[in-house]
């Protein structure tokens, strides 16, 4: 699926799906590589960057769910350019 871009707050976010590695045009604060490929294949966790305020660094987030309930169904959104904040996953489970 690769490097996927959504908006966040009204911000562009880099959104990651499981497996996929995190990467960047430019250096992201406080990020470390190998920590990063360790969580890129958790399976109940999806990763973001973005840019909280103009001319500040990139900042990696985390999208962390108890359970996998609705992943798929963000995966899918988000490539298809339809998940916003305001998004419930089939119904249930965590805000975006």
């Amino acid at each position: 699926m690769g490097r996927l871009t959504a908006a966040f707050r009204k911000r562009d976010t880099h959104y990651f799906s499981a497996g996929e590695p995190i990467t960047a045009d430019e250096p992201i604060a406080g990020f470390d590589e190998q920590e990063g490929d360790l969580l890129a294949d958790h399976p109940r966790m999806r990763r973001i960057i973005f840019r909280p305020r103009p001319g500040r660094p990139l900042h990696r987030y985390y999208l962390h769910w108890s359970d996998r309930t609705g992943l798929a169904s963000l995966d899918r959104r988000v490539a298809a350019g339809t998940a916003t904040e305001e998004l419930t996953m089939d119904g249930e489970g965590p805000r975006v």
